[in-house]
């Protein structure tokens, strides 16, 4: 692939009947702080919580992270997480899994991405900062729940670093 005009690099997704292409403000922001996350940080390893089409695992090992743990509760979503992987020839496993299954077991990971909702996000705090060694993207968050999620994840022993928004979808970086 030939990288665009601004020196990014392409991905190719097909979403089917899952969620992330890169168009919706909630995707968008993860891609942002994942490219400022490997700037700041140099994640060796992900976590790519609800992975919806693949797109952050996609970016992710495309932007040389070799280690990706990603899954998603929708089977056509991992389906398709799974095509587009190998759409972008890049390496990674989608997984079906419930993030709140308590008998499901993550690694520790520099970096966790959980783009999902507000609701879900708040239930697995501690379990998702309990495996994030330094950074945190999550997003999903309608602006009026922001408040809500940046606590839960305070209370577990996370820093809020960053908060944008676009008055009707937020997404927050967490750090330990």
């Amino acid at each position: 692939e030939e990288a665009s005009q601004d020196e990014r690099v392409n991905l190719l997704i097909n979403p089917g009947l899952s969620f992330g292409t890169g168009g919706h403000f909630t995707t968008h922001f993860c891609l942002q702080q994942l490219e400022v996350a490997i700037q700041e940080i140099a994640p060796t390893s992900l976590i790519d919580a609800g992975s919806g089409s693949g797109i952050l695992s996609i970016a992710a090992a495309k932007l040389g992270i070799p280690s990706i743990t990603a899954f998603d509760m929708d089977p056509i979503a991992v389906e398709q997480a799974n095509a587009n992987a190998t759409l972008n020839k890049v390496e990674f496993d989608v997984s079906r899994a419930d993030l709140l299954d308590p008998a499901y077991e993550l690694p520790k990971a520099d970096l966790v991405c959980a783009n999902i909702l507000s609701q879900v996000l708040i239930e697995a705090a501690p379990k998702l900062l309990a495996v994030t060694q330094q950074r945190l993207i999550l997003s999903g968050i309608r602006v009026v729940e922001a408040d809500q999620v940046a606590s839960a994840y305070i209370r577990a022993g996370a820093k809020e670093l960053k908060r944008i928004d676009n008055d009707t979808w937020c997404g927050l970086v967490m750090e330990r």
